[in-house]
């Protein structure tokens, strides 16, 4: 959970430097990279978060049924609390800005291509560079 905090805390910082309303890093290929970077750490920090919420709870249940089948009075119920289903909302907002992200930076091309090389590298490029409709 620790090192999903962590990988939170960049992605997080990485998405801001990759915002195009930001003017720390004004080249289009840094901005597109960071973004990108963002989308890998957030699906990171969502997996692990995952592992480490499945793992609690498997080991919360079976040290609840270990204290029951010992007979010791004050456990006849049992309930996660509201840290864990904070944290898997935590898991679930990590792995959907993730897809978000995928979804913004997929369409995006290489910024150094311009638009003529573009066209010229179309199979059916004539060689006309612009029309007048």
């Amino acid at each position: 959970m620790i090192s999903s905090s962590i990988a939170d805390i960049i992605a997080c910082l990485c998405h801001l430097l990759g915002l195009k309303q930001l003017q720390l890093c004004g080249d289009t290929r840094t901005k597109l990279f960071f973004l990108r970077l963002s989308t890998a750490l957030y699906t990171l920090a969502g997996v692990l978060s995952a592992v480490g919420i499945v793992s609690y709870s498997v080991y919360v249940y079976y040290t609840h049924q270990y204290e029951v089948s010992l007979k010791i009075p004050g456990f006849p119920s049992f309930e996660y609390g509201y840290s864990l289903w904070m944290g898997m909302g935590g898991t679930l907002g990590a792995l959907f800005t993730a897809a978000l992200l995928i979804c913004e930076t997929a369409g995006r091309r290489n910024p150094t291509q311009t638009a003529e090389t573009v066209v010229s590298s179309r199979p059916y490029h004539l060689g006309i560079k612009s029309t007048y409709v």
